[in-house]
């Protein structure tokens, strides 16, 4: 909580742009919660899911696909 992810995030953001890209591309577990909120905060959209991306706990989690428009 030191804001040290949304500053690697910013980074990358201004990189890309930079670079003239078009869309950062991620995926996170829909149960981590922190990171899906962050990620929405920063204005990146849901596109879609991933069933049973990740396993956790020896259990099979699904991936929530999002992108960040450049």
């Amino acid at each position: 909580r030191k804001g040290i992810a949304k500053k690697i995030l910013d980074d990358c953001i201004n990189f890309c742009r930079k670079e003239k890209l078009e869309k950062i591309i991620l995926e996170v577990s829909l149960k981590n919660k922190a990171a899906k909120k962050f990620y929405l905060k920063k204005k990146f959209k849901i596109y879609g899911i991933r069933k049973e991306y990740y396993v956790v706990e020896d259990k099979k989690v699904d991936a929530l696909m999002m992108e960040y428009d450049i």
